[in-house]
């Protein structure tokens, strides 16, 4: 680490603002770990961005869809996968899988 970007005071002020409760070893870890991260960042503005070529991404500008694929192809298969996955659902009606809500 070449030099402190961030003190330990202005750790200690994120910390009160967010309403974190740092012990003071935390306190000289966060700030230390802060440091070292905006140190590496630092050393990208040594690049030189005129030798990076533009690279064109108008290929992915759309959807990329594949096809299913049906990768049981024995019926009998398909009903065992079906059941197997049916049974291992704590709650079924019928084909459909009752699940926790996600909000």
């Amino acid at each position: 680490m070449t030099n402190k970007i961030i003190s330990r005071e202005e750790v200690e002020k994120t910390a009160q603002l967010a309403r974190l409760d740092l012990t003071e070893e935390e306190k000289d870890h966060f700030a230390s770990d802060l440091n070292s991260t905006l140190d590496y960042f630092k050393s990208f503005s040594d690049v030189d961005g005129k030798v990076i070529e533009k690279v064109s991404i108008n290929g992915l500008m759309e959807n990329q869809l594949r096809e299913d694929e049906l990768l049981i192809n024995n019926q009998e298969e398909q009903e065992e996968e079906k059941k197997r996955i049916k049974d291992s659902f704590p709650q079924a009606n019928g084909d459909y899988l009752k699940v926790k809500s996600v909000l």
